[in-house]
C-alpha cells in the first residue's frame, strides 16, 4: 500500500498530491454520512440526468434523417 501511495505521488507530484488527499479526506468526511451519500448521490443523478436530456436532444444529427426528406 506504501508502495502504491509512493508511486502516485511521485506520478502526480508533491503538490497535486497533497491536493488529492485533501480531496480525498474531504470525500471521505462527507460520505460517511449515510444523508450526505443519499443526498449527493440524489444531486450528481439529477444533474447528469438533466445533462443527458438536454445534451442528447439537442444534437443536430438527431433530425439529419427528417430534415433529408424535406
Amino acid at each position: 500500500m506504501l508502495n502504491y501511495l509512493f508511486w502516485l505521488t511521485e506520478y502526480l507530484g508533491y503538490y497535486n498530491s497533497l491536493i488529492f488527499v485533501i480531496i480525498a479526506y474531504v470525500a471521505y468526511y462527507l460520505l460517511s454520512n449515510t444523508f450526505m451519500f443519499l443526498g449527493i448521490g440524489i444531486i450528481i443523478g439529477i444533474y447528469i440526468s438533466y445533462y443527458m436530456k438536454n445534451y442528447y436532444n439537442n444534437m443536430p444529427y438527431n433530425n439529419m434523417a427528417y430534415n433529408n426528406m424535406l
